[in-house]
């Protein structure tokens, strides 16, 4: 029986208050005062290795419970607005956000402090990149990697900007003027925006997207666009770049039902080299994000949660935001108190390319193998991974994998 919704919203304002609980105990300060229940989880001295494996069980636990139950609101709304965010923490980025130093070294600091593990070893070369962080900040890097959503989103994007501000000093695009420092600087044909882009900006030729970018347009005529790029004309070629990448129709990207953007499963059929497009349009998105650019892309609820997400398989629930009539027709089988073997359903899906019918089995000898009552979860679970994963596992990859060339995917 499942939780009435009152009852689950408490349920998840309690778990977020011990979440956030359990990272102030998993990462004490140097002489914590606490309370002696909890002693031994926060003492070096008195921390059996039992006890140090029960403390982070129970962390790794309460976050993934807490994770789940935000995912399920942001697909099924079932809390009210602000529910998630926690205004102690908030309070404490305002007033202390980490430093560039500690930010840069966030991905190292993943291996040097665990929960409830207290003596991080840094190398002589870590140490030399500055004094190790505080307990704030390593509880504040803490949050964000574990459970973001805790953190107002505004928040969210100042640390995102930090970074990126310092990744650019790094590649010298601040570094000096716009139009005197290093950069890249191509011609494209405003006909052939997405071609000439696709050509000029590939990894052989520019490898280093982060670099600032000057383009030149030229119209139909032939002829240079009026104009010295200072900034404007780049955002403008990027931002209609975008627009035409992820047109439907150029073949890359479908609509679902409900007009989001996700990639086409039979793109195959359509360009041959689709996965060094895919890895394109990432790394240009991923130029958008690197250069505060706003554009307008309604993507999929579902291909967001592989891109971003911390797995690239998703689960069926993510079913509803691509075909929300598969979806209740799954759930329908799913409570179906006849007799499943009569909807002569087997281990297959069928599926149109190109106004061909394809069918394609779930599993080896699944057109031989009939859902019953006993194996419908199976089925259904096949059905949806395929959908959502499978199908499009190659797209996603490629396409995250250039995003990922040009802005972190930790960040």
């Amino acid at each position: 029986m499942p939780f009435p919704l009152p009852t689950l919203v408490a349920m998840t304002m309690k778990l977020k208050e011990v979440s956030l609980g359990l990272v102030e105990l998993a990462f004490p300060d140097s002489r914590p005062i606490v309370k002696d229940q909890y002693r031994s989880a926060v003492c070096v001295d008195e921390t059996t290795h039992a006890n140090t494996i029960m403390w982070s069980h129970l962390f790794k636990a309460c976050v993934s419970l807490l994770r789940q139950l935000y995912g399920r609101d942001l697909r099924r709304s079932y809390c009210p607005d602000g529910h998630w965010i926690s205004q102690q923490v908030t309070m404490s980025l305002a007033m202390d956000r980490p430093s560039d130093a500690t930010l840069r070294r966030r991905s190292r600091l993943r291996q040097h402090y665990r929960p409830f593990h207290f003596e991080p070893a840094f190398t002589r070369e870590e140490l030399e990149e500055g004094p190790p962080p505080s307990t704030k900040e390593v509880r504040t890097l803490t949050i964000l990697k574990e459970i973001p959503f805790v953190v107002a989103f505004q928040e969210r994007v100042i640390v995102f900007q930090s970074l990126v501000l310092k990744d650019k000093v790094n590649h010298h695009s601040t570094a000096r003027t716009f139009l005197h420092g290093p950069a890249i600087s191509i011609i494209v044909r405003r006909n052939y925006l997405y071609e000439d882009a696709f050509d000029k900006l590939s990894p052989e030729n520019e490898p280093e997207l982060q670099l600032a970018m000057r383009v030149q347009l030229v119209n139909t005529m032939g002829l240079d666009e009026a104009g010295v790029d200072g900034g404007g004309v780049f955002r403008e070629f990027l931002s209609e770049l975008l627009k035409t990448a992820f047109d439907p129709n150029r073949g890359f990207f479908r609509l679902t039902k409900d007009n989001l953007l996700y990639p086409n499963p039979h793109v195959h059929l359509l360009h041959q080299n689709f996965l060094n497009h895919y890895y394109f349009i990432g790394r240009m998105l991923g130029k958008a994000l690197y250069e505060n650019l706003l554009v307008e892309l309604p993507l999929a609820e579902f291909f967001m949660s592989k891109v971003i997400g911390r797995h690239s398989d998703v689960d069926m629930h993510h079913l509803a935001s691509l075909d929300p009539v598969m979806y209740r027709n799954l759930l329908y089988l799913k409570n179906y108190e006849g007799d499943v073997t009569e909807l002569g359903l087997d281990f297959t899906v069928v599926h149109d390319e190109l106004g061909e019918t394809k069918v394609d089995e779930l599993k080896p000898n699944g057109s031989n193998i009939p859902v019953t009552s006993a194996n419908r979860i199976e089925y259904i679970h096949l059905v949806a991974d395929y959908k959502l994963n499978k199908q499009i596992k190659m797209q996603c990859s490629a396409f995250k994998q250039g995003l990922a060339n040009v802005v972190s995917l930790e960040w």
